[in-house]
């Protein structure tokens, strides 16, 4: 030992400070601290170690009675040979006060006791801080904080998803949450996004969604302005094929068209005809009714009965030279007498009577 006092019995006092070099490799300095010195111990080794050595080595213990060894700014360096560093280092000291770190756990603060650790997460789990203390987590953001995920830079994009190579779940929100998107939201597929029962999402003109809800015994359609505008009806138009109506279809009845819709008629009887009314509804008629209808009554003049046959031109739309006609003859003076009939061309017939007299009445039905 150079320049030191040697200090083996209790009590005794060191004033100034001390190198201690051993010789060799093979030398212990065994520094006793079993008294109780009036002053800091200052140890230092050579930097340059010694030359017939691999050293230098230092070891520092505490003699009984406990005392304490103070450490100001240590310096450890190992020179590669196993065991030339010992002991745990506290956290006053600039040490973890632990003797061993599980790989891939995180060191977290403890005060002036030894740092706890956390063990390493799970793929995909991100540090949260939960009840105060940091855990790993599979939910960003906790109670009552604002959580941003976003790139803010100018063209970048923000992708959220789970695991999209092998499939999985994104829930966005809860059932108790409102989730607020802003600008333009594009989904890669139909949303998913709670909505009430039986609504549908439709988008409109400035490409928001908006829900379109049911309505009761209605189909869906569009409308006739362009791009179409998708709306309930409890009437399918006719140009969709429907009928443009609430009409219900009576049981036996016919259908027809008043212009923009079709209707129903009632049901006919059995023997009756149904009878066209132009642009009226068709209605149902008796034969009778209808053979009453459809027949024309011509009255006999001096010049028939001089000529002794009738020439009439039948007002009839559609006559034409082969129509066929059924001719009656009702004479004024007495009984129906039987009567002959010529078609004279296309806008002309007549009827020949063995007693045509003047004021005798023809009646004809013209069946085309």
């Amino acid at each position: 030992m150079s320049g030191i006092t040697t200090l083996t019995a209790a009590g005794q006092t060191l004033t100034r400070s001390m190198i201690l070099k051993p010789a060799g490799s093979a030398n212990t300095v065994t520094l006793d601290l079993t008294g109780t010195p009036t002053a800091s111990w200052n140890l230092s080794l050579p930097s340059g170690g010694d030359a017939a050595a691999a050293g230098p080595f230092m070891k520092i213990g505490i003699g009984a009675g406990n005392k304490t060894v103070n450490f100001g700014q240590v310096s450890l360096t190992s020179n590669g040979a196993a065991g030339d560093i010992t002991g745990i280092l506290g956290v006053a000291n600039g040490g973890t006060g632990l003797a061993t770190v599980t790989t891939g756990s995180l060191l977290l603060g403890n005060g002036t006791s030894a740092m706890n650790t956390l063990a390493a997460g799970t793929n995909g789990q991100v540090l949260s801080m939960v009840s105060g203390s940091p855990a790993w987590s599979t939910t960003i953001g906790g109670g009552g904080v604002t959580t941003n995920i976003s790139s803010s830079g100018a063209g970048n994009t923000t992708n959220i998803d789970a695991a999209p190579a092998t499939g999985g779940t994104t829930n966005i929100g809860n059932a108790t949450s409102t989730t607020a998107f802003s600008g333009t939201v594009t989904f890669a597929t139909a949303p998913s996004i709670p909505l009430a029962q039986n609504n549908m999402w439709v988008g409109n003109a400035s490409n928001v969604q908006a829900a379109l809800p049911p309505a009761t015994n209605s189909v869906l359609i569009t409308d006739a302005v362009a791009g179409g505008t998708p709306q309930w009806t409890s009437t399918l138009p006719i140009v969709t094929g429907g009928t443009n109506s609430s009409a219900v279809p009576t049981n036996g009845g016919v259908a027809y068209g008043n212009g923009t819709q079709y209707q129903f008629t009632t049901a006919g009887i059995a023997g009756q005809v149904l009878q066209s009314n132009g642009a009226a509804a068709p209605t149902w008629v008796n034969v009778n009714t209808l053979i009453a209808n459809l027949t024309i009554q011509y009255t006999v003049l001096a010049a028939d009965q001089t000529a002794g046959y009738a020439t009439i031109t039948p007002t009839v739309a559609g006559y034409n030279a082969a129509s066929k006609i059924i001719v009656t003859y009702q004479s004024a003076s007495g009984p129906a007498q039987a009567v002959s009939v010529s078609n004279q061309g296309a806008t002309t017939f007549r009827v020949y009577a063995g007693a045509m007299t003047t004021g005798d009445i023809i009646n004809y039905i013209v069946v085309n």
